[in-house]
């Protein structure tokens, strides 16, 4: 899915844990917003070789993607409005964002 999709946004989290379940709130509400951006969510107890391949250190965390390169990764979802500042910075950015 990841390279099929320009641009997408891996959200990683684990079913106990808390932060993870507000920060899936905030990306309720951004992603709406961006219909350019495919979201897909990740529980890390199931895909243990996504934390060895992207070096996933905690959760949450929300890897971006584009065209199948990830250009980035996030651990702090401060808010609703960090999170739309992000996606808006990454629906913009080109493919050489680091």
């Amino acid at each position: 899915m990841i390279k099929q999709n320009r641009r997408t946004v891996v959200f990683v989290h684990t079913a106990m844990c808390g932060t993870c379940r507000l920060a899936e709130r905030f990306l309720t509400i951004v992603e709406p917003m961006f219909e350019n951006v495919t979201v897909v969510k990740a529980d890390i107890s199931f895909f243990p070789a996504l934390a060895g391949e992207h070096k996933i250190e905690s959760v949450p965390c929300v890897l971006y993607f584009i065209d199948g390169n990830r250009v980035d990764r996030q651990y702090a979802v401060h808010s609703v409005s960090y999170l739309y500042d992000t996606f808006s910075r990454f629906t913009t950015a080109k493919e050489d964002h680091t």
